[in-house]
């Protein structure tokens, strides 16, 4: 559009010359176009260059923020890093005393119940022999029990049997089988009268 600008600006009868002045008349404006490309480009590149000059800028600012910025990760991590190696080393040290102490306990629980299994042995034995003595008390009084039950059957042979007679007896009584003699009362005998004999208090068979 440049081009035709400076073509409307020359002259109509500038045209109609020479054809070497044609030419030339031709590539003026080519020129003259070419020159205000030229004027453009610098503008352009005059921008571009305050461009890049901000952007250079910028990323100065940038690098400068970023080198900020990681020189305070780098000192926040060295602290990081220290309060973690200090944190790992007391609890290194906590764990090593708690590991000490247990290994303590365990060994005094160690001598505590090789004790009690030293005593519960000893009342073991005692009590095993005590168990014994029992055992041995506990077959003396079943011998003596037997003996007694034995002893027992033969008071009973004999009670039923002192029963049995004493049935006869009485069933004899009833029957007028057997007669008892009462015995004279000796505050009531004189002199003279003879008590009578052991074998007279007693007649069986009906006998007077």
């Amino acid at each position: 559009m440049r081009r035709n600008e400076a073509l409307n600006r020359m002259p109509q009868d500038q045209i109609d010359e020479n054809p070497m002045e044609a030419r030339v008349t031709k590539v003026e404006p080519d020129i003259a176009a070419i020159q205000l490309d030229i004027r453009e480009f610098r503008t352009d590149m005059k921008a571009a260059n305050e461009a890049i000059t901000g952007l250079r800028t910028a990323v100065a600012t940038l690098d400068g923020k970023i080198n900020a910025l990681s020189e305070k990760v780098d000192a926040g991590a060295k602290t990081t890093d220290a309060r973690i190696e200090g944190s790992t080393q007391a609890t290194e040290a906590k764990l090593t005393a708690l590991n000490e102490k247990i290994d303590t306990n365990a060994k005094a629980t160690d001598a505590k119940l090789v004790a009690l299994n030293e005593k519960i042995d000893i009342n073991a034995k005692a009590t095993d022999a005590r168990i014994g003595v029992l055992d041995d008390k506990v077959n003396t009084l079943a011998a003596k029990t037997d003996k007694l039950e034995k002893s027992m059957t033969r008071l009973d042979a004999k009670a039923k049997a002192v029963l049995w007679l004493l049935s006869l007896l009485i069933a004899l009584n009833s029957l007028g089988l057997l007669h008892w003699k009462q015995a004279p009362d000796r505050r009531t005998l004189s002199a003279d009268e003879k008590l009578p004999s052991h074998h007279d208090s007693v007649d069986i068979g009906g006998g007077h």
